[in-house]
């Protein structure tokens, strides 16, 4: 099961302590043919003192992924790859298994000549050459699925978006008939794809779909994709926020429980997470409901474990991301006044003001602050550039949220 996965992939410290809940309901099926493949459940999960119920994505028991020896994942993903070998246009079938170092790629095909790269520029040309989204389906549908390889399968998907944009597309509001069934099979191409980033970029084309409904089949079989991939540890720190700000974009309740459930994304690969990491993963906090908490605390000890390593900018964007989102964060707080004790003698001028600012508008007032600030005004008393750099923001964070220093900020450079 995906549950499993989740299980197997997380810190031991989080893996021993969960609790399976009971409760499994199915997301919607509005605007569907079939039902979603995945289920949403939650369970519990104990953080130290604190306990979280989050929600979890679950496969349904039809659509398990298969396990081989090495506890890895084989094919069930690619089920559009089983197509009949006998009765096509274009002769048998045949299957190639290409050795890579992300494993095996298996590629299906009449013949082997749209291996060529000759041939796939010849399709993107074809692609490029199309006016109309009425083109594009006509030219896929002369394609043998199995013989469109991810990338061109992308970018058919974005020119077929574009031209449905396009103000010259007099079609707009009226699709072709057949525009569901091209358009699925492309995102099963894409689904195939050993590729996660673009499997990404596929979803962030779908951001951009205005025929489509807000909730559609083919960004729930993107979305579950993604969402699959993430619990079974296939993304690294900057897919999953990335995928979480794209699905965020839609809108949507329903995605908004796929959003919820990518917190196991980020257990398991917390011991990744870099001081760059930090700053997009703090913006994206905000997209995260159910399990902000849960993430909040992953983040706030990342941010413990690479404080000295950040400037005074990027302390000032977490601070700034979370009061722009009215998040509360005492902890986040005291780890940055903590910084703010560590670099009293050394923060430059640039990141004092960046911190001032963001101290202003979260008036923080903490005996580490203070400290930072007298030192640093004191070394730079009657220095001219200095005074007319800092005067408007240091006297108004006097002011506002530091009035104990406000009569020395005054003396020092007699306001």
């Amino acid at each position: 099961m995906l549950l499993r996965a989740v299980f197997s992939r997380l810190p031991l410290h989080f893996a021993s302590r969960m609790v399976l809940r009971s409760s499994i309901s199915a997301l919607s099926t509005i605007a569907r043919d079939r039902p979603r493949a995945l289920l949403c459940s939650t369970i519990l999960v104990q953080d130290g003192s604190l306990v979280h119920e989050l929600p979890v994505m679950v496969r349904r028991a039809n659509d398990l992924l298969l396990q081989d020896e090495k506890g890895q994942r084989t094919s069930s993903r690619s089920k559009m790859a089983k197509k009949s070998k006998s009765g096509g246009r274009r002769g048998p079938s045949r299957r190639i298994d290409i050795e890579t170092d992300e494993g095996t790629a298996i590629l299906f095909g009449s013949d082997l000549d749209f291996l060529n790269e000759a041939n796939v520029e010849q399709l993107l040309a074809g692609l490029e050459s199309c006016y109309t989204p009425k083109g594009v389906f006509s030219l896929l549908e002369t394609i043998i699925v199995e013989e469109i390889n991810s990338m061109v399968a992308v970018q058919a998907l974005r020119k077929i978006i574009e031209l449905e944009n396009s103000p010259r597309n007099g079609n707009r509001a009226s699709p072709t008939s057949n525009r569901e069934l091209v358009l699925g099979q492309v995102v099963e191409m894409i689904v195939g794809t050993q590729d996660s980033d673009t499997l990404i970029e596929a979803l962030d084309l779908l951001t951009r779909d205005t025929i489509s409904p807000p909730v559609n089949p083919l960004r729930d079989r993107l979305c579950d994709e993604v969402a699959s991939r993430i619990a079974d540890n296939e993304m690294n720190v900057a897919q999953i926020v990335e995928a979480v700000r794209i699905m965020t974009k839609f809108r949507n309740l329903e995605y908004q429980e796929v959003v919820d459930s990518l917190w196991v994304g980020l257990a398991a690969k917390e011991s990744e997470v870099s001081a760059e990491d930090l700053v997009p993963l703090f913006r994206s906090l905000y997209s995260f409901k159910k399990s902000r908490r849960f993430v909040h605390a992953v983040l706030d000890r990342r941010l413990d474990r690479h404080l000295r390593l950040l400037s005074g900018r990027q302390i000032a964007d977490i601070l700034n991301t979370l009061a722009n989102a009215a998040i509360e964060s005492p902890e986040t707080l005291r780890l940055a006044n903590r910084w703010a004790a560590a670099k009293a003698n050394t923060v430059n001028e640039q990141d004092l003001l960046d911190l001032v600012r963001t101290w202003t508008v979260t008036r923080n007032v903490d005996p580490a602050v203070e400290k930072m600030m007298e030192t640093h005004v004191q070394a730079r008393q009657g220095k001219t550039r200095a005074k007319e750099v800092q005067l408007p923001s240091m006297h108004e964070y006097f002011r506002s949220a530091c009035s104990v220093l406000l009569g020395s900020w005054v003396r020092w450079f007699r306001i």
